[in-house]
């Protein structure tokens, strides 16, 4: 029997826990997983990208037990991201340790 990822288990309320105590959900994706979508040209020369995922910053978020989604604008224009769960890396905050720096992330805006 194939176990299932534990992932989209954790990303949920790991996700929630961060807005609720207003911290900044930063999603680190690996875009050389096959299947990822996002914008090009954002992700760091090692295929790391990294997205705020707030809600004032992406619109219908999903996660899924296969992929995560959400829409938002990068450089003023809309896409919808796509990405596997097995491409997430993490899900951190700024105030834990080694959480992005501003530089070198991609922010959906909406």
């Amino acid at each position: 029997m194939k176990i299932s990822s534990r992932v989209p288990y954790l990303l949920q309320p790991l996700l929630e826990w961060l807005i609720d105590n207003d911290l900044t959900p930063y999603l680190i994706v690996n875009t050389l997983f096959p299947e990822v979508i996002v914008p090009p040209g954002f992700a760091q020369p090692d295929g790391r990208i990294v997205f705020n995922i707030s809600p004032g910053a992406v619109r219908n978020l999903s996660i899924g037990k296969d992929y995560v989604l959400f829409d938002g604008r990068f450089s003023g224009s809309s896409f919808e991201v796509c990405v596997p769960i097995g491409a997430v890396l993490a899900l951190v905050t700024p105030k834990s340790a080694g959480a992005p720096r501003s530089h070198g992330a991609a922010t959906a805006t909406t």
